[in-house]
């Protein structure tokens, strides 16, 4: 008994310490700001994105670079694998995103960034589209995330 409690009480000086934790990229000042944002594809990932990188893209400082952005989108769901029968019974949702950088009078950049995910198919098709919405909001997420990830290191 005297263990638990020495033990908790570790655990929760430990967890105090850790109270000042931010994460890196999570200032809301950054060193960019976005220009013209043009984009082609998958209408439903752009708005994401786009709303992402608005809500990220803030800055007041003077000297921030000017990125007009041109992003290029496309979502696809295959199947994975088959049953005997032919039915499937994995399917993957992979988004494409092909982002081209144009930094005023400076260089152009391009880079792609993909990300996928596999699951197993439900028996209810209301539960697996519920399902899949989710799966293309975690992932239009994550792709943000890089594309603030890498507009911060320019």
């Amino acid at each position: 008994m005297i263990k638990k409690i020495f033990f908790i009480i570790i655990i929760f000086s430990f967890l105090h310490e850790c109270s000042g934790y931010k994460p890196i990229y999570s200032k809301k000042d950054q060193n960019f700001k976005l220009g013209k944002i043009e984009t082609f594809g998958n209408e439903k990932v752009n708005k994401i994105i786009v709303r992402n990188l608005k809500s990220n893209g803030k800055t007041n400082k003077k000297n921030a670079k000017i990125f007009n952005l041109e992003i290029n989108t496309k979502l696809e769901k295959n199947v994975k694998s088959k049953d005997t029968k032919g039915n499937p019974n994995k399917f993957e949702i992979k988004i494409f995103t092909s982002l081209i950088i144009n930094k005023g009078s400076e260089s152009t950049l391009q880079k792609s960034f993909n990300i996928s995910n596999i699951y197993n198919v439900f028996e209810s098709e209301f539960e697996q589209n519920k399902y899949e919405k989710k799966i293309e909001k975690t992932l239009i997420s994550k792709i943000s995330q890089k594309l603030i990830i890498y507009l911060q290191t320019l």
